[in-house]
């Protein structure tokens, strides 16, 4: 396996949207299994830079 680079962006207003598109995918075909879906790691944190 090798190694890819890290990369850091600031924080891009976009995360939280897409989070909760990805949110309502997962909820739509996972139903009753997910009991709740968390948006969590540095792009969850509004105003933090984070890795991508």
């Amino acid at each position: 396996m090798g190694s890819r680079p890290v990369i850091i962006e600031d924080y891009n207003d976009a995360w939280p949207v897409m989070f909760n598109e990805l949110k309502d995918i997962l909820r739509d075909k996972l139903g009753e299994l997910a009991l709740t879906i968390e948006h969590v790691g540095s792009t969850s944190v509004p105003g933090l830079s984070g890795r991508i």
